[in-house]
Protein backbone atom coordinates (compact mmCIF):
# COMPACT_ATOMS: atom_id res chain seq x y z
CA UNK A 1 0.00 0.00 0.00
CA UNK A 2 1.27 3.48 -0.87
CA UNK A 3 1.75 6.10 1.82
CA UNK A 4 -0.97 8.33 0.38
CA UNK A 5 -3.44 5.45 0.54
CA UNK A 6 -2.40 4.65 4.11
CA UNK A 7 -2.88 8.28 5.16
CA UNK A 8 -6.32 8.36 3.58
CA UNK A 9 -7.29 5.15 5.37
CA UNK A 10 -6.13 6.58 8.70
CA UNK A 11 -8.21 9.72 8.25
CA UNK A 12 -11.31 7.79 7.23
CA UNK A 13 -10.93 5.63 10.35
CA UNK A 14 -10.72 8.72 12.57
CA UNK A 15 -7.03 8.35 13.44
CA UNK A 16 -5.04 11.59 13.87
CA UNK A 17 -2.13 11.08 11.49
CA UNK A 18 -0.14 13.88 13.13
CA UNK A 19 0.90 11.43 15.86
CA UNK A 20 1.92 8.43 13.79
CA UNK A 21 4.81 7.79 11.40
CA UNK A 22 3.62 6.45 8.05
CA UNK A 23 5.92 4.34 5.88
CA UNK A 24 5.64 3.16 2.31
CA UNK A 25 4.07 -0.28 2.21
CA UNK A 26 1.24 0.54 4.58
CA UNK A 27 3.28 0.40 7.79
CA UNK A 28 2.04 2.72 10.55
CA UNK A 29 4.09 3.33 13.71
CA UNK A 30 2.22 5.20 16.46
CA UNK A 31 4.36 7.77 18.27
CA UNK A 32 1.58 8.69 20.69
CA UNK A 33 -1.31 6.19 20.41
CA UNK A 34 -3.56 8.17 22.76
CA UNK A 35 -3.29 11.43 20.87
CA UNK A 36 -3.53 9.56 17.59
CA UNK A 37 -6.86 8.13 18.83
CA UNK A 38 -5.70 4.69 17.73
CA UNK A 39 -8.21 2.55 19.61
CA UNK A 40 -8.34 -1.23 19.42
CA UNK A 41 -11.40 -1.10 17.18
CA UNK A 42 -9.77 1.34 14.76
CA UNK A 43 -6.63 -0.75 14.69
CA UNK A 44 -8.61 -3.84 13.77
CA UNK A 45 -10.38 -1.94 11.00
CA UNK A 46 -7.11 -0.62 9.57
CA UNK A 47 -5.48 -4.04 9.66
CA UNK A 48 -8.47 -5.50 7.77
CA UNK A 49 -7.88 -2.81 5.14
CA UNK A 50 -4.27 -3.94 4.69
CA UNK A 51 -2.32 -1.64 6.99
CA UNK A 52 0.31 -2.95 9.38
CA UNK A 53 0.25 -1.26 12.78
CA UNK A 54 3.61 -1.62 14.55
CA UNK A 55 3.97 -0.65 18.20
CA UNK A 56 7.54 0.14 19.27
CA UNK A 57 8.07 1.04 22.90
CA UNK A 58 11.53 2.39 22.04
CA UNK A 59 10.13 4.66 19.31
CA UNK A 60 7.31 5.91 21.54
CA UNK A 61 9.77 6.74 24.32
CA UNK A 62 12.15 8.44 21.90
CA UNK A 63 9.29 10.43 20.41
CA UNK A 64 8.00 11.55 23.83
CA UNK A 65 11.40 12.91 24.84
CA UNK A 66 12.10 14.42 21.44
CA UNK A 67 8.78 16.25 21.27
CA UNK A 68 9.20 17.61 24.78
CA UNK A 69 12.54 18.99 23.61
CA UNK A 70 10.99 20.38 20.41
CA UNK A 71 8.25 22.13 22.40
CA UNK A 72 10.41 23.40 25.26
CA UNK A 73 13.12 24.88 23.06
CA UNK A 74 10.87 25.84 20.12
CA UNK A 75 13.05 24.01 17.64
CA UNK A 76 10.77 24.51 14.63
CA UNK A 77 8.46 27.12 13.19
CA UNK A 78 5.34 26.17 11.20
CA UNK A 79 5.95 25.53 7.50
CA UNK A 80 9.69 26.10 7.64
CA UNK A 81 12.32 24.12 5.75
CA UNK A 82 15.17 22.31 7.48
CA UNK A 83 18.16 20.38 6.19
CA UNK A 84 18.56 17.07 8.02
CA UNK A 85 22.01 15.56 8.27
CA UNK A 86 21.29 11.96 7.26
CA UNK A 87 23.75 9.07 7.39
CA UNK A 88 21.38 6.12 7.29
CA UNK A 89 22.49 5.09 10.78
CA UNK A 90 20.22 4.37 13.73
CA UNK A 91 20.28 7.92 15.12
CA UNK A 92 19.50 9.85 11.93
CA UNK A 93 16.90 7.23 10.99
CA UNK A 94 15.16 7.56 14.36
CA UNK A 95 15.30 11.33 13.97
CA UNK A 96 13.40 11.13 10.67
CA UNK A 97 10.87 8.72 12.16
CA UNK A 98 10.20 11.16 15.00
CA UNK A 99 10.00 14.20 12.69
CA UNK A 100 7.95 12.63 9.88
CA UNK A 101 4.57 13.40 11.55
CA UNK A 102 5.62 17.05 11.87
CA UNK A 103 5.37 17.34 8.09
CA UNK A 104 1.61 17.14 8.74
CA UNK A 105 1.34 18.72 12.21
CA UNK A 106 3.53 21.77 11.45
CA UNK A 107 3.85 21.63 7.68
CA UNK A 108 7.58 21.10 8.25
CA UNK A 109 9.56 20.59 5.04
CA UNK A 110 12.35 18.11 5.71
CA UNK A 111 15.30 17.93 3.35
CA UNK A 112 17.50 14.91 4.26
CA UNK A 113 21.04 15.22 2.93
CA UNK A 114 23.72 12.54 2.83
CA UNK A 115 27.18 14.09 2.67
CA UNK A 116 29.53 11.32 1.56
CA UNK A 117 33.18 11.92 2.40
CA UNK A 118 36.50 10.53 1.21
CA UNK A 119 39.04 9.14 3.65
CA UNK A 120 42.40 8.73 1.90
CA UNK A 121 40.71 8.23 -1.46
CA UNK A 122 37.90 5.93 -0.32
CA UNK A 123 34.27 7.05 -0.21
CA UNK A 124 32.79 5.96 3.13
CA UNK A 125 29.23 5.46 1.85
CA UNK A 126 29.77 4.82 -1.83
CA UNK A 127 27.22 3.47 -4.29
CA UNK A 128 25.70 0.90 -1.92
CA UNK A 129 25.39 3.40 0.93
CA UNK A 130 23.71 5.92 -1.35
CA UNK A 131 21.24 3.30 -2.60
CA UNK A 132 20.38 2.15 0.90
CA UNK A 133 19.94 5.66 2.27
CA UNK A 134 17.76 6.72 -0.67
CA UNK A 135 15.57 3.67 -0.06
CA UNK A 136 15.21 4.46 3.66
CA UNK A 137 14.16 8.04 2.97
CA UNK A 138 11.77 6.94 0.24
CA UNK A 139 10.03 4.64 2.76
CA UNK A 140 9.27 7.79 4.77
CA UNK A 141 8.07 9.78 1.77
CA UNK A 142 11.20 11.91 1.64
CA UNK A 143 13.71 12.53 -1.13
CA UNK A 144 17.38 12.23 -0.22
CA UNK A 145 20.00 14.55 -1.67
CA UNK A 146 23.40 12.91 -2.11
CA UNK A 147 26.48 15.15 -1.97
CA UNK A 148 30.14 14.38 -2.64
CA UNK A 149 32.45 17.17 -1.40
CA UNK A 150 35.70 17.84 -3.23
CA UNK A 151 38.03 17.51 -0.21
CA UNK A 152 39.61 14.35 1.17
CA UNK A 153 39.09 14.24 4.95
CA UNK A 154 42.19 12.14 5.60
CA UNK A 155 44.49 14.36 3.56
CA UNK A 156 43.16 17.58 5.13
CA UNK A 157 43.53 16.15 8.62
CA UNK A 158 47.15 15.22 7.99
CA UNK A 159 47.88 18.58 6.34
CA UNK A 160 46.61 20.57 9.34
CA UNK A 161 47.48 18.09 12.08
CA UNK A 162 43.84 17.94 13.17
CA UNK A 163 41.35 15.22 14.00
CA UNK A 164 39.64 13.65 10.93
CA UNK A 165 36.37 13.87 12.89
CA UNK A 166 36.70 17.68 13.15
CA UNK A 167 37.44 18.04 9.43
CA UNK A 168 34.57 15.72 8.51
CA UNK A 169 32.17 17.66 10.75
CA UNK A 170 33.12 20.99 9.16
CA UNK A 171 32.76 19.66 5.62
CA UNK A 172 29.39 18.09 6.30
CA UNK A 173 28.12 21.17 8.10
CA UNK A 174 29.21 23.39 5.20
CA UNK A 175 27.24 21.29 2.72
CA UNK A 176 24.15 21.35 4.94
CA UNK A 177 24.42 25.11 5.50
CA UNK A 178 24.62 25.82 1.78
CA UNK A 179 21.15 24.28 1.50
CA UNK A 180 19.35 25.65 4.56
CA UNK A 181 19.79 28.14 7.39
CA UNK A 182 18.36 25.59 9.82
CA UNK A 183 20.21 22.30 10.24
CA UNK A 184 18.85 19.26 12.06
CA UNK A 185 21.50 17.05 13.68
CA UNK A 186 20.75 13.63 15.17
CA UNK A 187 22.99 14.02 18.23
CA UNK A 188 21.72 11.85 21.07
CA UNK A 189 21.92 11.91 24.86
CA UNK A 190 24.99 9.70 24.58
CA UNK A 191 26.63 12.24 22.25
CA UNK A 192 25.83 15.12 24.62
CA UNK A 193 27.29 13.41 27.70
CA UNK A 194 30.36 12.00 25.94
CA UNK A 195 31.14 15.35 24.30
CA UNK A 196 30.84 17.18 27.62
CA UNK A 197 33.15 14.72 29.37
CA UNK A 198 35.64 14.76 26.50
CA UNK A 199 35.91 18.57 26.56
CA UNK A 200 36.36 18.43 30.34
CA UNK A 201 39.18 15.88 29.95
CA UNK A 202 40.88 18.22 27.47
CA UNK A 203 40.73 21.02 30.05
CA UNK A 204 38.26 23.07 28.02
CA UNK A 205 35.51 23.09 30.65
CA UNK A 206 32.13 21.38 30.45
CA UNK A 207 30.34 22.03 27.15
CA UNK A 208 26.97 20.32 26.90
CA UNK A 209 25.48 20.15 23.41
CA UNK A 210 22.35 22.33 23.52
CA UNK A 211 19.08 21.28 21.83
CA UNK A 212 19.10 24.59 19.97
CA UNK A 213 22.19 26.57 19.07
CA UNK A 214 22.52 29.81 17.18
CA UNK A 215 25.88 30.28 15.46
CA UNK A 216 26.54 33.80 14.26
CA UNK A 217 29.04 32.76 11.63
CA UNK A 218 32.69 31.84 11.49
CA UNK A 219 35.56 31.26 9.10
CA UNK A 220 37.32 27.93 8.85
CA UNK A 221 40.73 27.71 7.28
CA UNK A 222 40.46 23.93 7.20
CA UNK A 223 37.67 23.94 4.61
CA UNK A 224 38.16 27.49 3.27
CA UNK A 225 34.60 28.55 3.98
CA UNK A 226 32.90 31.47 5.70
CA UNK A 227 29.95 30.03 7.61
CA UNK A 228 26.96 32.42 7.61
CA UNK A 229 24.65 32.60 10.66
CA UNK A 230 23.18 29.15 11.26
CA UNK A 231 20.66 27.54 13.59
CA UNK A 232 21.43 24.01 14.74
CA UNK A 233 18.69 21.92 16.34
CA UNK A 234 19.08 18.55 18.05
CA UNK A 235 15.66 16.92 18.61
CA UNK A 236 17.28 13.76 20.04
CA UNK A 237 19.44 15.58 22.59
CA UNK A 238 17.63 13.79 25.44
CA UNK A 239 17.12 10.46 23.64
CA UNK A 240 19.53 7.63 24.58
CA UNK A 241 21.05 5.37 21.95
CA UNK A 242 19.55 2.35 23.69
CA UNK A 243 16.26 3.51 22.13
CA UNK A 244 17.58 4.63 18.73
CA UNK A 245 19.22 1.20 18.38
CA UNK A 246 15.86 -0.55 18.65
CA UNK A 247 13.34 1.91 17.18
CA UNK A 248 14.12 1.65 13.41
CA UNK A 249 14.33 -2.14 13.42
CA UNK A 250 11.08 -2.37 15.37
CA UNK A 251 9.26 -0.78 12.43
CA UNK A 252 11.12 -2.73 9.75
CA UNK A 253 13.86 -0.28 8.80
CA UNK A 254 17.42 -1.60 8.70
CA UNK A 255 20.00 1.16 9.35
CA UNK A 256 23.09 1.49 7.17
CA UNK A 257 26.43 2.01 8.89
CA UNK A 258 29.25 3.55 6.88
CA UNK A 259 32.62 1.84 7.33
CA UNK A 260 34.32 4.67 9.19
CA UNK A 261 37.21 3.59 11.48
CA UNK A 262 36.59 6.58 13.76
CA UNK A 263 32.95 5.78 14.50
CA UNK A 264 33.40 2.17 15.54
CA UNK A 265 32.64 1.23 19.16
CA UNK A 266 35.55 2.04 21.45
CA UNK A 267 37.59 3.67 18.70
CA UNK A 268 40.98 5.08 19.66
CA UNK A 269 39.74 8.68 19.56
CA UNK A 270 39.20 10.55 22.84
CA UNK A 271 35.43 10.26 22.43
CA UNK A 272 35.76 6.52 21.91
CA UNK A 273 37.83 6.17 25.07
CA UNK A 274 35.34 8.24 27.06
CA UNK A 275 32.53 5.99 25.79
CA UNK A 276 34.54 2.96 26.88
CA UNK A 277 35.04 4.54 30.29
CA UNK A 278 31.32 5.18 30.66
CA UNK A 279 30.55 1.54 29.93
CA UNK A 280 33.11 0.46 32.54
CA UNK A 281 31.54 2.85 35.06
CA UNK A 282 28.06 1.54 34.32
CA UNK A 283 29.17 -2.03 34.96
CA UNK A 284 31.03 -1.09 38.14
CA UNK A 285 27.97 0.71 39.54
CA UNK A 286 25.49 -1.88 38.26
CA UNK A 287 23.39 0.88 36.71
CA UNK A 288 21.08 0.85 33.73
CA UNK A 289 22.80 2.76 30.91
CA UNK A 290 19.89 5.17 30.39
CA UNK A 291 19.75 5.92 34.12
CA UNK A 292 23.49 6.64 34.21
CA UNK A 293 23.29 8.96 31.20
CA UNK A 294 20.28 10.79 32.65
CA UNK A 295 22.08 11.35 35.96
CA UNK A 296 25.22 12.63 34.24
CA UNK A 297 23.22 14.88 31.91
CA UNK A 298 21.35 16.49 34.81
CA UNK A 299 24.59 17.08 36.73
CA UNK A 300 26.40 18.46 33.68
CA UNK A 301 23.49 20.75 32.87
CA UNK A 302 23.57 22.17 36.41
CA UNK A 303 27.29 22.83 36.09
CA UNK A 304 26.80 24.55 32.72
CA UNK A 305 23.98 26.71 34.10
CA UNK A 306 26.05 27.62 37.14
CA UNK A 307 29.04 28.50 34.97
CA UNK A 308 26.80 30.64 32.78
CA UNK A 309 25.61 32.58 35.81
CA UNK A 310 29.21 33.17 36.87
CA UNK A 311 30.15 34.39 33.41
CA UNK A 312 27.29 36.89 33.50
CA UNK A 313 28.60 38.56 36.66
Amino acid sequence: MRREEALEALREAGVDDRYVAVLEGGVVAPLNPRRARLTGRRRERLEREGLTIVRSRALERASARAHRTITRYELFEPREEAAVGFSGGKDSLTCLLVLEPLTRRLGLRLHPILVDVRLHGRWLWGREGRRRCESLCRRLGLRLEYVRPREDVGELAEEHGESPCLICSLIRRRELRERSEKIVLAHTLDDAVITALATAVKGEGVKLLPPKERLEGMTSRYVDYEFPPTTLVRPLARVPEDWTTRAPRDVGLEPFDADCPYSRPYATTLRGRVAHGLEWLRLELSLDRVELLDRLWRSLRKDCERQGQQDDR
